[in-house]
């Protein structure tokens, strides 16, 4: 029996016997796999697109698959825990890959590790006797086996940098820079706009089509984007409270009301003179006769009337070197 449901990533999960799955011509199974993704997880067809779109539900149509349910849909931080998990699995697995290969590589170079210690083995001519071919067919095999061990150690060291990634993928360190959670911010805010844009102009055109089954395909693209939103606002919850944390321990995080009356911000290192703030960036003077843009999310400190520090050149033109003291600076 064919069915299908939908997964907690809203992709259509195609469940059939392998049998099933066999007695479909060349081109049936080439149609599913140009839509469809094998899992071994699960063990069956999964969509490969965000969604369901029309493609999709082409092919459940065409093969008669019977909708079976809808799993809940997973919140941002359960989707984000999932990933975390996987990383670790994958930094897990690739150790072990690693280790493998090095082990593959030792035993394919131990020969040679072991001959090189006699100079003669080295060195003794091929002779065109019998015992002399067998010797050189037996070091050539023995060289053979080195090389491959360079290719194992060249695996190992593939893997690593594989396990290396997924580690960073685990620690979700991107979650400690507040330049990377406001520029989060800004997407987010931007799709959460769209979406509610989108959305109530979607039904209303949905609600006038008339042929049940294109009405009933909008509406599961539609289902789509309003669990798109309802995820884009958990996910703006969960960068706010992030930003939130960073702010209490101490992360300096400037906007166009705290830089209203700075007369000198850091950026990318490099100390600027104020000329004006915008929205979104902050102008400053460039090579004496040009003004530069800033983006806000970029500073990284700021001076004020009334701080104490001391200024310096830079070799820089037009930037600063400014350094906190005791004592207050003349204005």
């Amino acid at each position: 029996m064919r069915t299908y449901t939908i997964n907690a990533d809203s992709k259509a999960v195609l469940n059939f016997d392998k049998s099933d799955y066999t007695n479909l011509s060349r081109e049936e199974k080439q149609e599913i796999k140009k839509y469809f993704l094998f899992s071994r997880w699960s063990k069956a067809w999964v969509s490969k697109g965000k969604y369901i779109n029309y493609s999709v539900q082409e092919v459940i149509k065409k093969f008669n698959f019977e909708f079976k349910g809808k799993e809940e849909v997973r919140t941002f931080e359960e989707s984000l825990e999932k990933k975390i998990e996987r990383a670790e699995n994958r930094v897990e697995r690739f150790e072990q890959y690693a280790k493998n290969a090095t082990k593959r590589a030792e035993i394919l170079q131990s020969d040679f590790n072991k001959y090189r210690k006699d100079w003669s083995w080295l060195t003794q001519p091929y002779m065109n006797t019998s015992g002399g071919r067998s010797f050189r067919n037996h070091k050539e095999g023995v060289m053979r086996r080195y090389d491959k061990g360079f290719e194992e150690y060249k695996k190992s060291d593939y893997f690593l940098d594989r396990a290396a990634t997924s580690q960073e993928t685990a620690q979700q360190n991107q979650y400690l820079d507040p330049i990377y959670i406001q520029r989060q911010l800004i997407k987010v805010d931007k799709e959460i706009k769209d979406l509610e844009k989108y959305l109530p102009k979607a039904s209303e055109t949905i609600n006038k089509i008339e042929e049940e089954e294109q009405k009933e395909k909008k509406l599961l693209r539609l289902e789509f984007f309003f669990d798109s939103l309802k995820r884009k606002n958990q996910e703006k919850a969960f960068l706010l409270v992030k930003l939130n944390e960073l702010i209490e321990n101490g992360v300096k995080v400037f906007d166009k009301k705290t830089l209203k009356n700075a007369f000198y911000i850091k950026s990318r290192g490099v100390w600027r003179k104020v000329k004006s703030v915008n929205q979104k960036t902050v102008t400053y003077l460039s090579y004496g006769k040009y003004y530069a843009k800033v983006p806000i999310l970029e500073i990284t400190d700021a001076v004020y009337k009334g701080d104490v520090f001391k200024i310096e050149t830079h070799h820089l033109q037009d930037a600063f070197i400014i350094t906190r003291m005791e004592t207050p600076p003349i204005f």
